[in-house]
């Protein structure tokens, strides 16, 4: 399967609070941080979610699905 095939499958789709979690996924997996570093640097768990939910209402981002 060629690049053009996979491409053309591709779609774009607004990102809701209901992708919080996926969104919070993405952005361990992209950037390697673990819940250890987290808790490392003084962040709870929570925390990070709680400041990621005004920026992903504000954004409108979308996300390729």
């Amino acid at each position: 399967m060629g690049q053009k095939d996979v491409q053309d499958r591709l779609k774009m789709k607004p990102v809701t609070m209901e992708h919080l979690a996926q969104f919070n996924d993405l952005l361990r997996y992209v950037f390697q941080v673990t819940s250890q570093d987290l808790q490392e640097v003084g962040y709870e768990e929570e925390e990070i979610e709680q400041a990621k939910r005004p920026v992903l209402k504000k954004s409108g981002c979308t996300w390729l699905v």
